[in-house]
């Protein structure tokens, strides 16, 4: 739910229910000024709820709010004053369903002299009550707004639900306006390499239909010539391994493709939310990148922790375990890497399993990024989030870029260890001597039937500390 429908509802939500919605009353439990709220049972395809309470006896002074994005539909709020023994409360309830769908729901409770709490029905009481009275009441509060916890640069502070970044990819501007292309080889050898050369090249990453294009084709070259990428980006120790001359004596000690990677190149943020729309690629060992990656790192850096979003382009690909792993499940993760010295990774990560493959539609993906979770959605769908303090500590420190790009292979996309053997290994590993030549092989002879991510705009939003 977005800042609008909030005011929306602080302005208009006295009108009534929006639509039609069995929603359950909600359970409320009070000690001193603290009151505890929930929905109870299984609440289908809701995307956002937003509570408000507010003790009747207090001329509306006494009041709270609180906003949830995920499951369970509870919270607990702070209220300005204790509530009194004997006080009434009404408690505004609004749901918005991932139909965008919004609906509210008004009720009265009676606090007790043991400080219990009851729904009032009419009737049921030997005190007169007027419920309209006290629905009515209060005037709608005109704004309430936390203040934000989202850090970028040196700037001002911000408000929660400010926009801070947008690129909608619009006909005939220049990528070079918001992002800086990753200009390297990740065909370097090892089980980390990847069958890429990233390049900067308009027929691998473009703007057209009002849409960004990331595309990756088999590469072509010439022999007995050199090739060398021209404005390489590489500052590691291969810099002539990931940037040339290497001499073309056999194509197979070149990358087997080409493609492309690109990184905000002047804005970096901690804590918010990103919002891509986008269409994932299809192909096999094919791999998107929609990610955050720490500023500590150098851009280019190939062992940089991440925060990712991505479908593989497989059409069928399962782990050890059977799980679905192809174009049809959507992950988000958290890839660590470890010493520099053994460089080791692991993604830690969380699944949605979808019917069909992500990239026959675009879809709207969400990455909200907080100190003490990061969450991650899928068109406006809560699919999962990672609370460990010992990961969340790799990237609290430091503000993020933003990455957009699309390779092919390497262990840490495709990994040998956790994918099924029939899936994976007997076709090729990184690890095999010849692996570039075969996967080339692969590539050519498999004809990848969509191997371009479409990026339609990306967004980030300051959040408070809930995620609003």
């Amino acid at each position: 739910m977005k800042s609008r429908c909030v005011i929306f509802w602080l302005t208009s939500l006295l009108l009534g229910s929006l639509t039609a919605l069995d929603l359950p009353a909600a359970v409320v439990k009070i000690n001193n000024n603290e009151l505890y709220i929930s929905l109870p049972g299984q609440l289908e395809g809701v995307q956002s709820l937003l509570f408000q309470v507010e003790v009747q006896t207090d001329e509306c002074v006494n009041n709270s709010y609180s906003y949830r994005s995920q499951s369970p539909w509870q919270a607990k709020m702070s209220l300005p004053k204790n509530i009194a023994k004997n006080a009434w409360l009404r408690v505004q309830t609004l749901v918005e369903r991932t139909n965008n769908v919004i609906s509210s729901m008004s009720s009265v409770y009676t606090v007790d002299k043991d400080g219990m709490v009851h729904l009032y029905v009419p009737g049921s009481s030997n005190k007169k009550i007027d419920v309209e009275t006290l629905l009515s009441k209060c005037k709608p509060v005109e704004e309430i707004r936390e203040g934000s916890v989202t850090e970028s640069g040196n700037a001002r502070e911000f408000t929660s639900g400010e926009l801070l970044f947008e690129d909608n990819f619009d006909n005939g501007q220049s990528i070079k306006n918001n992002w800086l292309h990753e200009v390297k080889m990740r065909y370097t050898g090892g089980q980390n390499q990847e069958y890429v050369a990233f390049v900067s090249d308009p027929r691998n990453s473009y703007v057209s239909d009002n849409k960004l294009h990331i595309k990756i084709a088999i590469a072509k070259y010439r022999r007995n010539t050199y090739f060398k990428l021209k404005n390489c980006t590489s500052l590691s120790e291969k810099r002539t391994e990931e940037c040339g001359p290497i001499e073309v004596f056999a194509w197979h000690n070149l990358p087997p493709a080409w493609s492309a990677k690109i990184h905000s190149n002047q804005f970096s943020f901690k804590f918010g939310r990103v919002e891509i729309r986008a269409r994932m690629p299809k192909g096999n060992w094919l791999f998107p990148y929609l990610a955050l990656q720490s500023k500590k790192n150098h851009f280019a850096d190939n062992f940089a922790d991440q925060i990712r979003l991505y479908a593989r382009g497989n059409n069928l690909l399962q782990d050890k375990h059977h799980n679905t792993f192809d174009g049809r499940s959507l992950f988000g993760s958290a890839l660590i890497w470890n010493t520099e010295s053994d460089r080791q990774h692991t993604d830690y990560w969380v699944i949605k399993t979808n019917v069909s493959h992500y990239s026959e539609d675009f879809h709207d993906y969400t990455i909200i990024w907080k100190s003490d979770q990061i969450a991650f959605k899928v068109d406006g769908e809560f699919f999962g989030s990672i609370t460990n303090s010992a990961i969340l500590s790799k990237f609290n420190n430091d503000e993020c870029y933003l990455v957009l790009g699309l390779t092919a292979g390497g262990a840490m996309n495709f990994d040998d260890e956790v994918l099924m053997k029939e899936h994976k290994k007997d076709k090729f590993s990184n690890t095999f001597p010849q692996a570039g030549k075969l996967i080339k092989e692969i590539f050519i002879k498999e004809n990848w039937p969509q191997p371009t991510l479409v990026i339609d705009h990306v967004r980030v939003y300051a959040i408070d500390k809930y995620g609003n």
